[in-house]
């Protein structure tokens, strides 16, 4: 997380792989669901404010496309984990 983006924006893993946030500047989060000026939260992870510094890590057991966004910026910053089998 560095200058109101997630980089990259869209990882692919696979099923039982984790992905881990590294807040670099500024304050953050990574909450799963819709971004944009309507932001839904789907309630799937929410890493809370991480200050700059701080790490969070998801572990996704199952198979699909999750999207996540930051709360604080939720238009700005939007990205996907595509989870393969």
């Amino acid at each position: 997380m560095v200058d109101y983006a997630f980089g990259p924006p869209t990882v692919r893993i696979t099923v039982g792989d984790s992905v881990r946030w590294t807040n670099d500047q500024g304050a953050h989060t990574t909450t799963s669901g819709r971004g944009g000026d309507a932001y839904v939260k789907d309630g799937r992870w929410d890493s809370g404010f991480l200050d700059e510094g701080s790490r969070y890590s998801v572990t996704f057991e199952t198979a699909g496309t999750y999207p996540y966004f930051c709360e604080i910026h939720p238009i700005e910053m939007r990205g996907r984990v595509i989870v393969e089998p």
